[in-house]
């Protein structure tokens, strides 16, 4: 094999586990928290791709009473004590994803951990 070819090959396996480069300004969340949760949707959704203004929503969501919704699909969970975020992940339902293209999550913290996600 040539030099070439086995980067191209290297490159092609390291991309899906490479982070993203997906960087919102001013969002609520660290560029590291933001590659976490990212890489653990991908993971049970691999077809959706982060979305800042997703962030956005997934934070309003976070912060309201739950009347405010709109037309998004908005997921979360909570837990006290140290947050399992694969765990999270894995008790969403699949279901309710449908067609949805994009996401984009928060986490907030306090008395308990919550895991807040928008899908459009």
């Amino acid at each position: 094999m040539s030099p070439l070819t086995v980067l191209i090959v290297c490159v092609i396996y390291l991309l899906p586990t490479s982070y993203s480069e997906t960087e919102c300004k001013g969002g609520p969340i660290t560029k590291r928290l933001r590659e976490m949760l990212e890489k653990e949707v991908q993971r049970k959704f691999p077809t959706l791709t982060y979305n800042c203004e997703m962030e956005k929503r997934a934070d309003e969501a976070a912060n309201s009473t739950g009347k405010e919704q709109s037309e998004q699909t908005i997921m979360d969970y909570k837990q006290r004590g140290n947050l399992n975020m694969k765990k999270a992940i894995k008790s969403w339902d699949k279901e309710k994803i449908g067609d949805k293209t994009k996401f984009g999550c928060t986490l907030k913290g306090g008395e308990e951990y919550k895991i807040v996600c928008a899908f459009e």
